[in-house]
């Protein structure tokens, strides 16, 4: 039948898919198998691994699926990162700069500090104590004296290199008037003396009383120096702290003669200031800082003190923070009590705070109307913690 459908011209039908073992491809002659379709690649296992040409490139993969950045490769850290690092690069040069500059200023900087000694005298118009004649270049270790004139005692109180050409000058002091108050009596060698203490230069050379003979370092004049109620130091910068409460209505007067004589004693080149206290105000002769020990500011101490009446309850805190604001070297704080604080320590607590490290000395004056164990005691904490002076002075002994 076949060649029956051949004979009359029919397609003949195609032929049927190979089955069993005839499916199989034809061995190639290297010994692989043939791949089904010719191409003579083995195609993969089901479930296999894909070959490289089945795998999607980077741009069809989601985007969640391709490579992250770090924040090293933020557009902003690649931007910022150099700007940031040159500004401090260049901010340390400029601090190690200054660093090198202050360490160098401050080895070649000498500090001139004077060396504050408060002492006792006790004797009232006895020595005030203190370092008297400092010697060449304001050295206060170093006593006035002089190698010329050997017949000089070793105690005199002088301090020229030579004597005044001029016996009445040399006696005297100073070539300006005599007055009663303490003047500067200015030579016409261009000397300086107190006028009417008989301590200072003539005229001519600038001689006057002269130091003691030894070692020369003389020349300088006095050291400075104040006494105030037996106790006193060589500061040059100079705080009176005084109780006015009504409790020292009795021994005012005596008070207002005690500072008048200290201030009057103070040199030119002293600052000062007064301050008392009473309830919790204070009164100052120059709120926030000092004057000069010059006659203008002494008779204007004066007045002030004159104008003081005691008054009220006692808290000194204000008055010793005021105090300690203007940088002194030496605060004398006078009291009968302190009534209106809520305990003793607390004053002692506000001077250590304001006075870390005992820079500044501190003699402490009691006056004594009554038995009280515990406020001696802090006052003689305050003394001793800031290396100054107490002294307890009886009631009766300022009326």
């Amino acid at each position: 039948m076949a060649s029956d459908a051949i004979g009359n011209g029919a397609t003949p039908p195609p032929p049927a898919p190979p089955s069993g073992d005839a499916a199989k491809a034809p061995p190639r002659s290297d010994g692989t198998a043939s791949s089904p379709d010719g191409s003579g690649q083995t195609p993969p296992a089901p479930g296999g691994p894909q070959s490289q040409s089945d795998r999607p490139t980077v741009d069809e993969l989601a985007p969640e699926a391709g490579p992250q950045r770090t924040i090293w490769q933020s557009p902003f850290v690649q931007n910022m990162l150099p700007f940031l690092t040159s500004l401090a690069l260049h901010i340390g040069i400029v601090l190690l700069v200054w660093a090198t500059y202050e360490g160098v200023r401050q080895v070649y900087t000498v500090v001139k500090e004077q060396i504050i000694i408060p002492s006792s005298t006790i004797v009232e118009n006895g020595p005030v104590g203190g370092l008297t004649n400092p010697g060449l270049g304001d050295d206060p270790n170093q006593a006035a004296a002089q190698d010329q004139f050997a017949d000089v005692p070793a105690d005199a109180s002088g301090w020229s290199n030579q004597p005044s050409e001029s016996l009445e000058s040399n006696l005297a002091g100073g070539g300006g008037e005599v007055s009663t108050d303490s003047m500067i009596g200015v030579g016409t060698g261009g000397g300086f003396g107190a006028a009417d203490k008989g301590v200072g230069s003539g005229d001519g050379k600038g001689g006057g009383p002269l130091a003691p003979f030894g070692v020369p370092g003389g020349g300088q004049g006095q050291g400075p120096k104040s006494q105030f109620l037996g106790v006193g130091g060589n500061a040059v910068k100079i705080v009176y702290v005084c109780d006015a409460s009504g409790t020292m209505f009795s021994a005012i007067d005596a008070l207002r003669r005690a500072l008048n004589e200290s201030i009057s004693a103070l040199k030119p080149i002293q600052g000062f200031n007064v301050i008392f206290f009473r309830d919790a105000d204070v009164l100052a002769l120059q709120p926030g800082g000092l004057v000069m020990a010059n006659s203008d500011n002494k008779r204007k101490a004066f007045d002030f003190i004159r104008d003081v009446s005691p008054a009220g309850a006692t808290n000194p805190i204000p008055a010793i923070e005021a105090a300690f604001a203007a940088k002194p070297e030496l605060v004398y704080i006078l009291t009968d009590g302190f009534d209106n604080v809520s305990s003793y320590d607390d004053v002692l607590k506000t001077i250590r705070r304001l006075n870390p490290g005992a820079k500044t000395k501190v003699n402490s004056i009691l006056i004594r109307t009554r038995s009280d164990p515990e406020l001696e005691r802090v006052m003689k904490t305050i003394a001793s913690e800031n290396g100054g002076v107490y002294r307890a002075i009886a009631g009766e002994e300022m009326r």
